[in-house]
């Protein structure tokens, strides 16, 4: 047992996490990343199939992994290490677990809240949001999902980028733009830092921005759609619709007056 290596972190989970879910969660992950059932790299998934075995072998055990949290505690380890490289459900590859996918299309079916739930949990990490999912199938509890969800995303940003609401929105924002890199650097930051005081937040947002080459992206200026340009003055479609409505209408006045 290595205490200073973050075993939650492989699995994806959060210290929280009951042994059931645990397991379910452990399953899922294992059947997608064991070598004779990835499409991807088999060696990255050797690498991490190990990897999850070593985890749950200490996690799995309610006896080893209580032994496990004492001394992470006792080493003053109550944060987490962000791993910009460990989310293990996001390479890209379907989970095709047959009964969760079963189990989920129903619970989407009777409670969408959960789906979108769900959707909002991925973008800051694929494995939180296999873990909420995991959670409502074991504990079928579905119709509690948004108040599950609420508690995961306050833990999970709370554990790896610290107390301060002002970072953890900058955390969202960066993971939400897939700068994992970011969000790397915030954690690290608080882990030896702790959590900025109010006073400090714009301080330490804007070094975390400054090392990480952080750029806000401009949306490009909207231009309202025209088809021509009299004099400074744009006509658009609907313009030129009642300008054509107005010329026909004159030509059959022009057209009636000459029969007359």
């Amino acid at each position: 047992m290595n205490s200073e290596t973050d075993y939650y972190t492989i699995l994806g989970v959060l210290p929280s996490i009951d042994q059931g879910a645990l397991a379910a969660v452990y399953r899922a992950l294992l059947k997608k990343h064991h070598p004779d059932l990835h499409d991807g790299d088999k060696a990255n998934a050797d690498r991490m199939t190990r990897r999850l075995i070593e985890a749950y072998e200490i996690l799995g055990n309610a006896d080893s992994r209580a032994e496990y949290d004492r001394l992470r505690e006792d080493r003053g380890a109550s944060s987490g290490d962000f791993d910009a490289d460990a989310d293990p459900s996001d390479d890209g590859q379907e989970m095709e677990d047959e009964h969760l996918d079963a189990a989920w299309y129903y619970i989407a079916r009777y409670y969408p809240e959960a789906e979108r739930a769900r959707r909002e949990l991925a973008e800051l990490s694929t494995a939180l949001a296999l873990t909420f999912q995991v959670t409502l199938v074991e504990t079928k509890v579905a119709a509690d999902a948004d108040e599950l969800a609420d508690a995961l995303r306050h833990q999970f940003l709370e554990r790896y980028f610290g107390s301060n609401p002002d970072v953890q929105a900058f955390a969202v924002e960066a993971l939400r733009r897939n700068r994992r890199d970011v969000a790397l650097e915030i954690n690290q930051a608080v882990k030896f830092l702790g959590s900025p005081r109010p006073a400090e937040t714009a301080r330490f947002i804007e070094t975390v921005k400054q090392v990480t080459q952080w750029k806000v992206r401009v949306a490009p200026r909207q231009r309202p759609a025209r088809t021509g340009d009299w004099g400074g003055y744009t006509l658009s479609s609907v313009d030129w619709a009642t300008l054509a409505a107005v010329f026909s209408i004159s030509l059959i006045v022009l057209a009636y007056a000459k029969i007359i």
